[in-house]
């Protein structure tokens, strides 16, 4: 089961307010509500989702629905959706790809999808049927850009950024501009700067040192945090991209700095966002911010929709292969939970046979009881082994109906309730 909060149908702010602070900490929190057996966690700047593995569906949908309610700082029902089974699959498996991202193909989804899964993973929220999911995406993401041109263009929100910028001021050539961050939004934002020559290149980070390491990547400079409203009058383009959970520029920053005739471009691609929306209200200043990339993304969708197609059959063909193996990890669950009962039964006759051979003899050694274990266990598997090969090869063939018949001929319930 899975729950999604996204940019397709929340702005900016709800997709603030959906955020559930460190991934690894709500992935436990879910993981320990009652009937929850798997979690994983991904939040990125255009959506909050959770995947989870649930013994009793709408149980589990109640349960969830009230922790993010609790956890959410929004109207949950108006702005959260609720899916499951095959359709999560095919979503994550897209998402993987880059088909479900506000920048049509971009590259950086795979990297969070791969670093939340290892997140979770390392805290033990994860186990078979999401390492499968998530394993999967992970190598059909990478598959799709190997086998495709879908991540040709603007690829991420940092390289959208930069092509908005360029779009607006027609080259970057002759302009200075300041990148407010050095994490991996504005490690992107770079890379696709510094492909424009443009005529200064500045870098202001909370941390000097990481700072300096992207400035001296791109030949640029770099200044304290601190210091960067300094730099205001000067920049023809910013683009904000921190992890900040406040405004770090706001009105009465930027009120008086710019001078006429001058035009200041921000681009804040942070979320939460970085800039404070009454900075619009200042003359020649134009602020953008991530629903402004949306018209980016647009016009990119239309240049990539025939590779859209070939990614599409790509996944339709390992969202197939991935179905049929939950299918055989259900036909070797059922063959486990059969065997265990059956060997349940084995041990407590082969006690009552070894007392009852006891009480005829008082010479009963190790040896002969050894005879018996072994008789036994053999009487057992190959009586099973017919049978369980018709449930494996019903579970390749998504036979339903004989899996459910096995289910009632071995009166699995009863077993399933005792473990």
């Amino acid at each position: 089961m899975g729950l999604q909060v996204t940019y397709e149908w929340a702005e900016v702010e709800e997709l603030e307010a959906a955020r559930l602070g460190e991934s690894c900490n709500a992935c436990r929190q879910i993981a320990y509500l009652e009937g929850f057996e798997e979690c994983v966690v991904l939040q990125t700047c255009n959506r909050v989702e959770i995947y989870t593995v649930v013994s009793e569906l709408e149980e589990g949908k109640e349960r969830l629905m009230n922790y993010v309610q609790r956890n959410m700082d929004l109207a949950v029902k108006d702005y959260i959706k609720v899916i499951s089974g095959e359709e999560l699959l095919e979503h994550l498996l897209k998402l993987a790809c880059g088909l479900e991202s506000m920048i049509f193909g971009e590259d950086q989804i795979l990297g969070q999808i791969e670093e939340e899964y290892e997140t979770a993973h390392e805290k033990g929220t994860t186990g078979k049927v999401l390492n499968k999911a998530f394993e999967k995406s992970i190598r059909v993401g990478k598959k799709v850009r190997t086998k495709t041109d879908i991540n040709e263009g603007p690829t991420s929100v940092g390289s959208a950024a930069v092509r908005l910028a360029e779009e607006l001021f027609g080259t970057l050539e002759d302009k200075n501009v300041l990148i407010i961050g050095a994490g991996e939004t504005a490690k992107l934002v770079g890379k696709s700067l510094k492909e424009r020559n443009p005529d200064s290149i500045t870098v202001a980070n909370r941390t000097y040192e990481r700072g300096l390491k992207l400035a001296k990547k791109l030949d640029g400079d770099v200044v304290e945090f601190s210091d960067f409203p300094e730099l205001l009058p000067n920049e023809d383009v910013i683009i904000s991209a921190t992890g900040a959970l406040h405004f770090i520029l706001e009105k009465k920053d930027v009120e008086g700095l710019i001078s006429s005739g001058k035009n200041l471009l921000i681009i804040d691609v942070a979320n939460p966002r970085d800039v404070s929306e009454e900075v619009s209200e200042i003359e020649n200043v134009e602020l953008c911010d991530l629903d402004s990339l949306q018209q980016v993304k647009d016009r990119n969708l239309e240049k990539r929709k025939e590779e859209a197609n070939k990614a599409e059959s790509i996944i339709e063909k390992e969202l197939e292969s991935l179905l049929k193996e939950y299918e055989e990890m259900e036909g070797d669950k059922l063959v486990s939970e059969i065997h265990r009962k059956a060997e349940k039964i084995r041990e407590r006759e082969m006690s009552r046979a070894v007392s009852r051979l006891k009480r005829c003899s008082d010479s009963v050694n190790g040896e002969e009881v050894e005879v018996l274990e072994d008789l036994t266990r053999g009487l057992v598997r190959k009586t099973l082994h017919d049978p369980m090969s018709r449930i494996r090869e019903a579970s390749r063939k998504r036979d339903k109906k004989l899996l459910e018949a096995a289910e009632r001929l071995f009166d699995l319930s009863e077993a399933r309730k005792e473990s």
